[in-house]
């Protein structure tokens, strides 16, 4: 069976597929519709067709179910992780609470809207095991404490071209001061996971969306962040 499109291109055809439940009405609209749908959209429109049972079914579905990309997080390189954890915050959130909002393609990402509760939970153990893993075997490496002293340094250069502090606290400065190494890829990190990262002249940091970290540059020409608070062995 052939049908026409509807416009005005005079001989356009195409043929109808195999399975016509799908297409009880072949205008061009609900064509463009159908091939918009889901896979497991799809496959519910034909499950009255099959002769399967409902495990085999399920076992169908999941099948059909996008994967979740950081279900192999230990195998994937440090670029391949630093890249997957960015994406996930691509909207300037942490965490997944923006993957609700529409994507623009069809992929993991896209099926979080349509997860049930225990599936979300599930994926947010994986982001949370994964940044973990990227801590400890890429970024924690190329990181040693930073003393009271070099934080000093850098404040130093901050004050002297105009900068300000922006809080006192009445403690002492807190293990999240590091210094950066070797060049790195720093994901996003937010909470107890941020760092509050001196760099060093000749090291290099590539990131997009920090989190809740901070970057002190000793390189007086690179930018300091918004937060800049000193400490009582900070004088």
């Amino acid at each position: 069976m052939e049908f026409d499109t509807g416009d005005s291109t005079a001989g356009t055809k195409f043929e109808t597929p195999a399975n016509p439940g799908l297409w009880e009405d072949l205008s061009l609209p609900n064509m463009i519709e159908q091939f918009k749908r889901s896979e497991a959209e799809k496959a519910d429109a034909l499950l009255p067709e099959l002769d399967i049972t409902d495990d085999e079914w399920d076992e169908v579905i999941d099948k059909l179910r996008p994967q979740n990309p950081l279900e192999n997080y230990k195998t994937m390189s440090e670029r391949e992780l630093y890249d997957e954890l960015q994406r996930l915050d691509d909207q300037g959130k942490i965490g997944y609470s923006w993957l609700e909002q529409d994507a623009n393609e069809l992929n993991w990402y896209e099926h979080y809207s349509e997860m049930s509760h225990e599936e979300r939970e599930e994926a947010e153990r994986l982001e949370r095991e994964a940044r973990d893993y990227y801590i400890e075997n890429y970024l924690s490496p190329k990181l040693r404490d930073a003393t009271p002293e070099e934080y000093k340094g850098w404040l130093r250069q901050h004050l002297a071209k105009g900068g300000e502090i922006t809080h006192d606290y009445d403690f002492p400065m807190p293990d999240s001061f590091q210094v950066l190494t070797e060049d790195a890829l720093l994901p996003p990190l937010a909470g107890a996971l941020s760092v509050e990262l001196i760099v060093p002249r000749g090291v290099n940091v590539e990131h997009k969306y920090l989190g809740h970290s901070n970057l002190y540059y000793m390189d007086s020409q690179m930018p300091s962040p918004s937060w800049v608070p000193i400490y009582e062995d900070i004088n």
